[in-house]
């Protein structure tokens, strides 16, 4: 019995982060979140003279396509008023790039989702809603420990790109 305990905490505890970067995700992937963001202050113009509304239009096709099951065909088909094409060939490679990671990304969090709200209903159900907040606390402590190791490796490799970019710099100077 101790042993499952432990495997559920354990469970739980990876389960966390993987929930709540799936549910951060999601929220992005939103054409609420689009709304909002491009109306955010100090949001910059767009630099091809999209309107607002232009750039709410498309950014939902996009996002529209990244959710769907469609094939690339369902951007390649998107036209502006005069006929040309809304995306060129990069940018249609590029999106086909984004879907390869968003769609399975999606997939993981609801899986991940699907099982934590399942392990919460039986742990509820079994009374032993202490094993399932131990499981969360420990799911967030791992969270935050990811974030700064995170954090630390970035700072770890901006610090040693600039030394490399400086010591080239001097290296040219001489």
């Amino acid at each position: 019995m101790r042993l499952l305990k432990l495997m559920i905490k354990i469970l739980l505890a990876c389960l966390v982060p993987v929930v709540l970067v799936f549910l951060g995700l999601r929220v992005l992937l939103t054409s609420g979140f689009l709304s909002v963001e491009y109306r955010m202050p100090g949001f910059p113009r767009d630099q091809y003279g999209f309107s607002q509304s232009d750039r709410l239009e498309y950014s939902n096709i996009a996002l529209n396509y990244l959710l769907n099951d469609a094939d690339i065909n369902f951007l390649a088909n998107q036209h502006f008023t005069d006929g040309t094409p809304l995306f060129n060939s990069r940018e249609l490679s590029h999106m086909v790039d984004v879907k390869n990671v968003v769609k399975p990304s999606l997939t993981i969090g609801y899986l991940a989702c699907g099982l934590f709200v399942l392990i919460g209903i039986v742990l509820y159900l079994s009374k032993s809603i202490p094993l399932l907040i131990k499981g969360i606390r420990l799911g967030a402590w791992v969270l935050l420990g990811l974030i700064a190791s995170i954090g630390i490796f970035l700072q770890l490799f901006t610090a040693y790109s600039f030394k490399v970019k400086a010591g080239f710099f001097l290296i040219q100077i001489h």
